[in-house]
């Protein structure tokens, strides 16, 4: 009797712990029926933050020069606040420009701000940006900010702006 008591305690505790252990930064069905690649909000990219300060992210489509579109999964719950800075640099700058720029604050001077989004530990999160972008790339620099620091992890793999209506000129 005592041998049955033992196994339904663990497999009760067992099941309560199967059911406490949601995934960090997992998007609810609704929302990925029209985020995810190729559905109707147009995703451009989806930026992941992983526990030990990793940021990643996968590019689905082009930019075009009216409007962006991303998705933020925080995998992690080590920091309080997970921000991106979205970018556009000044003629002349590159990526390796941004990547030397070590202090969250304020950015560099060569970087022009397009949105600065800043989300919770184990979110997910839909950026929907509506925005004139005069550059052929968009940079995202990926930050973290926790009781006693406020740094960056990561410059990312720009995203290129491509007008999808431009036309090949004739020669």
């Amino acid at each position: 009797m005592k041998t049955k008591s033992l196994i339904l305690l663990v497999l009760g505790v067992l099941i309560l712990l199967a059911g406490c252990t949601n995934e960090l930064g997992v998007e609810n069905d609704w929302r990925l029926g029209y985020t995810a690649k190729g559905e109707n909000w147009g995703t451009n990219a989806e930026i992941v933050f992983e526990p030990g300060d990793k940021c990643s992210i996968t590019i689905y489509k082009d930019a075009s020069p009216g409007s962006f579109a991303y998705k933020i999964a925080v995998k992690d719950d080590t920091y309080e606040n997970y921000m991106i800075a979205v970018d556009t640099l000044d003629e002349g700058y590159t990526i390796e420009d941004l990547r030397a720029h070590t202090i969250p604050y304020p950015g560099p001077a060569f970087a022009n701000i397009i949105s600065f989004d800043v989300v919770d530990p184990g979110s997910t999160t839909f950026m929907g940006n509506v925005t004139i972008i005069e550059a052929d790339e968009i940079f995202f620099t990926c930050m973290v900010q926790g009781p006693d620091e406020w740094k960056i992890i990561g410059v990312l793999d720009p995203l290129p702006v491509t007008d999808p209506y431009a036309s090949d000129p004739i020669d």
